[in-house]
């Protein structure tokens, strides 16, 4: 490559990242007038490059402050400080920043965007020391005046961007009272009012968590259009402080329906409701409205099918709303590229034969979400039935559902043989090879369901829907498990717990068709049933060992409140499964009563991509010494999210925090370790302090348990 011509170099060097380019340069002089060309550093993004320090990150943004145009530090937490502020400060040429999760603050934001008249887009997180500064301890009247004066400073500081997206890397919290608290409730329900008043922005978005005593709860609000001014703040607003978001939301949405300027519209539910003025004002400007493509309407508790039958969606979230089957067949015929549908804790009792009608005239779905939806509150309690209707849905990808909707077992689903597999697993722990017999029903794919019809309901949709990449099976409960994820809508008493027969483990193994698959989530007992002694999913984890030996791709894996894993032949069989997850990044396990031994974090050890590892075990003990940890780093040299949950004194969770953290934050800039004694502490006291000791992106990621498909919004 020494002697190719500058130009081919060029042509190469445009598919590297900006960091290579600059190691690359020191090849010889050729390289270097080449991988230091200003046009290949235009565009710096290093979203979870968890390996990349604080001093090379602000280094290269100061090396090349005259032509860094796009400039992405989404969740480099671990880059903030003074030397962030001030590399930042020294580029002009920005149209394009994002720095979620990174600690800057009001007064670098504001410099920032007067130093850069091109900058349109900019994606930011409040800083933790504004937010002190704001909830100072002055008497109400003068901590208001200080918001409203913030507030303004930003809203004239972003007056020329196009798009601002605001996250809050803090939460409030009604069982805490602090000023920060009420601080959040007036920046959230005010402050935003005043740092949006009377802007012009084609994308708004605004994020934040709160933490309530059973759950948490993951907030995203979005408009997005062609321009969607927002109205100027009134000095005599007398609307109660909890209703002013919403009115300026709404007020924006319906201002600038009529000229098809609004193409997304996320509204969930975070108030105790919304007027019925503002329903069916929004109601009577969409009938007539076609812009709309995205939409999460859950804030009005309601939705009716004329909102929706002029549309032409492709994002549809209905999650804990109630409506009957007829809307679902008004989205079918008005939305044939319908590709997200969140039905999400809804309840609809003809929910059967609407998606019979998005299965005809929606064959791009590609995400469904039906966690929460269980078949005794429906008409038709059919699962082979439910199996039947998802199988059709050709191009689907990701997937939530009930383990109720699974059926039952099928009496010799517990040989490997009737899952239409060849299989063979040597005495030495091998690899098992898995290959579909020849002569299988999916090579004829005319009548698929009809030919496979020796098969469990839920296998055969397996086998015909084969490019799943995301699986959720999660039996629900009105019990929370130790820390969920709950998103802004409510919960139906018709659809709360998940009771259904009891099934077998086997009936899992199906999921090792997915070859494919990426992400798999399984929680298979209700929090309600921990302690019986029947517990309401039999059989062991033989189905996990085929699961991970087939789907090589796998890269998340979050295993919660499983039935006989306390077994310690389940136990061996989860560590055999773990060793053959040679991609996996992200490992998540919630079990009680979990013992934490040297032999489970050597099984740990075998996975060499792992970055991220949770494990909660309420009541479980963690017996082992520190350099058993420190082995478990060393195999894992990606590892850099480390937390643990378990019954442990606190003397020994500083200790060995301590120890892991001097000996490996070095070589790993953005390295979290965070080993927390349970206790007897309360799920909402402890999900406050973890909080407010680890990064949000690992708090909603990893810590937090909850379904995840079609949750989040494509705007």
């Amino acid at each position: 490559m020494e002697t190719l011509p500058k130009e081919m170099l060029f042509l190469i060097f445009q598919n590297l990242h900006p960091l290579e380019l600059v190691r690359l340069s020191r090849v010889n002089s050729q390289w270097y007038d080449v991988a230091m060309h200003p046009k290949l550093h235009r565009y710096f993004h290093v979203k979870h490059g968890q390996f990349i320090s604080t001093a090379t990150a602000c280094s290269y943004i100061s090396k090349f402050k005259d032509s860094l145009e796009e400039l992405n530090l989404q969740d480099c937490y671990w880059v903030k400080g003074g030397p962030l502020s001030i590399a930042l400060q020294r580029c002009h040429k920005l149209k394009s920043l994002n720095v979620i999760g990174c600690e800057v603050s009001k007064k670098t934001i504001c410099s920032i965007l007067k130093l850069n008249e091109n900058l349109k887009i900019l994606e930011w997180s409040f800083s933790r020391n504004d937010l002190q500064t704001v909830a100072s301890s002055l008497p109400g009247n003068q901590r208001n005046e200080l918001l409203r004066t913030f507030c303004s400073e930003l809203n004239q500081a972003f007056k020329k961007l196009e798009c601002l997206t605001i996250t809050f890397q803090t939460w409030r919290n009604p069982y805490f009272q602090n000023p920060t608290n009420s601080i959040m409730v007036s920046l959230i329900n005010f402050g935003i009012l005043i740092i949006c008043s009377q802007l012009c922005l084609k994308k708004f978005k605004l994020q934040w968590i709160e933490i309530k005593e059973s759950s948490c709860c993951c907030f995203e609000i979005a408009v997005e259009g062609n321009g969607v001014l927002y109205k100027k703040i009134s000095d005599n607003e007398c609307m109660p402080l909890v209703y002013r978001l919403q009115d300026m939301l709404i007020t924006a949405l319906i201002s600038q329906l009529n000229g098809g300027k609004v193409h997304s519209f996320i509204f969930p539910l975070w108030t105790s409701g919304t007027s019925l003025h503002h329903f069916f004002s929004v109601a009577t400007k969409m009938d007539n409205v076609t812009s709309l493509t995205n939409i999460n309407l859950g804030g009005f508790g309601v939705v009716g099918s004329a909102i929706l039958s002029k549309q032409t969606l492709r994002y549809l979230n209905l999650a804990g709303l109630k409506f009957d089957g007829h809307l679902l067949h008004v989205v079918s015929t008005s939305s044939p590229n319908l590709e997200v549908l969140n039905l999400h804790n809804c309840l609809c009792p003809e929910l059967l034969q609407g998606l019979k009608a998005l299965t005809i005239c929606c064959p791009n779905l590609a995400k469904l979400n039906l966690h929460g939806v269980h078949l005794q509150a429906l008409d038709e309690a059919l699962p082979n039935a439910f199996m039947e209707v998802i199988a059709k849905f050709n191009h689907l990808v990701s997937l939530s559902i009930c383990a109720c909707m699974t059926g039952p077992a099928r009496g010799t689903m517990n040989t490997l043989n009737s899952n239409n597999f060849s299989s063979t697993l040597s005495n030495s722990g091998k690899r098992v090879s898995h290959c579909a017999k020849l002569g299988s029903p999916m090579q004829n794919d005319s009548t698929p369901w009809q030919e496979l019809s020796s098969e469990s309901s839920f296998e055969r949709m397996t086998r015909v829907c084969g490019k799943i990449t995301d699986f959720e099976l999660i039996r629900s409960s009105e019990h929370v498990l130790t820390s969920e994820k709950s998103y802004s809508y409510p919960v139906n008493n018709a659809s709360r717990s998940c009771h259904s027969v009891t099934s077998v483990y086997d009936t899992l193994e199906a999921v090792a068709n997915w070859t494919f698959l990426k992400r798999l989530t399984l929680s298979v007992i209700p929090g309600l049933m921990l302690y019986i002694p029947e517990p309401l999913m039999k059989g062991n984890f033989k189905f996990l060992l085929s699961i991970t030996q087939n789907c090589q791709n796998l890269e998340f894996l979050s295993l919660a409140l499983m039935a006989n894993l306390g077994h310690s032949g389940n136990v061996v069989l989860l560590q055999q499964a773990l060793s053959y997850c040679n991609r996996l990044r992200d490992f998540r396990l919630e079990q009680p009563n979990f013992g934490i031994t040297e032999s489970f974090l050597l099984a740990l050890g075998e996975l060499k991509h792992l970055e991220r590892l949770c494990i909660i075990a309420k009541k479980g003990t963690m017996k082992i010494y520190a350099q058993a940890v420190f082995s478990l780093f060393e195999k894992c040299c990606k590892l850099y999210f480390f937390q643990v949950i378990c019954d442990i004194t606190v003397k020994a969770s500083k200790a060995l925090t301590d120890a892991v953290t001097q000996r490996f934050a070095q070589s790993r800039p953005g390295l979290v370790v965070s080993v927390v004694p349970i206790g007897e502490t309360q799920g909402h006291c402890l999900r406050h302090e973890i909080a407010k000791s680890i990064p949000v992106v690992h708090f909603t990621e990893m810590f937090l348990f909850g379904t995840t498909v079609a949750t989040k919004s494509p705007v």
